[in-house]
């Protein structure tokens, strides 16, 4: 009777694990709540120290009338594909503005030394102003906010905002 018990648990337990990582969180709070022994792991897989926040870098212009566009997001990962692990010419570009984004908030938060300065922070500007903007466009304004997805009962927040930088 034990010998067939025992399978039974376990593959209780692994169903109950595999379910809880694709649920969303308040849901996968009922089955924490009833996981008294911490039985139900929270898988992050591949990072020693999981993420707990993705960056935004956004942008937007001054027009010459004054008014400031939306801001607009410049996506700093792609969906991922099959293709995409034998052929991404993109990536080193998208990976360079990612750790860009990184040391500037980085830098930001640690608040050492101007900011403009930063590597990073000229990276991202030149990154912005060759887009081009239009023929009324000034001035471009980028900004880096943090979201936390995976928790989403953290509200996002503007890291950082440049100064309106002309063209």
């Amino acid at each position: 009777m034990l010998i067939r018990l025992i399978p039974r648990l376990l593959l209780a337990w692994f169903t109950v694990s595999f379910v809880c990582q694709f649920l969303p969180m308040r849901l996968q709070g009922l089955f924490r709540a009833l996981d008294v022994f911490g039985l139900i792991p929270r898988w992050m897989f591949f990072s020693p120290s999981f993420s707990a926040s993705d960056y935004h870098l956004l942008y937007r212009e001054a027009l010459c009338d004054g008014t400031l566009t939306q801001w607009r997001e410049i996506p700093l990962a792609e969906r991922r594909s099959l293709l995409g692990a034998v052929w991404n010419p993109e990536r080193r570009h998208r990976k360079a503005v990612a750790t860009a984004v990184a040391r500037l908030v980085q830098q930001a938060e640690s608040r050492r030394g101007p900011l403009t300065q930063a590597h990073g922070y000229a990276a991202i500007l030149a990154l912005i102003t060759s887009r081009g903007g239009t023929p009324l466009t000034r001035a471009f304004q980028f900004a880096i906010a943090e979201s936390f997805g995976y928790e989403a009962r953290t509200p996002s927040r503007m890291v950082l905002v440049s100064e309106l930088h002309a063209r």
